[in-house]
């Protein structure tokens, strides 16, 4: 779908009270994702949601990409 894959790992955050926090082997794997192409986002609340689909929204505008799951701002 793009020119780059996105690695997203989602954890509830303090907002709601969560104690998870990224293991050893998750961080490490943060680490070798982060030094090629693709992208890796750890999201813990919805402003952070927000922010990545919109900025993955913007590179398909950017890269002519036709998304028929497009982002709808409306809902």
């Amino acid at each position: 779908m793009a020119h780059k894959i996105y690695f997203i790992e989602l954890k509830l955050g303090k907002e709601n009270e969560s104690y998870y926090k990224q293991t050893p082997i998750q961080k490490k794997w943060q680490d070798q994702i982060s030094q090629g192409v693709n992208e890796y986002y750890l999201i813990t609340n919805r402003h952070d949601i927000d922010e990545l689909v919109e900025k993955i929204y913007q590179e398909c505008k950017e890269y002519g990409i036709k998304n028929y799951f497009a982002y709808n701002k409306d809902i």
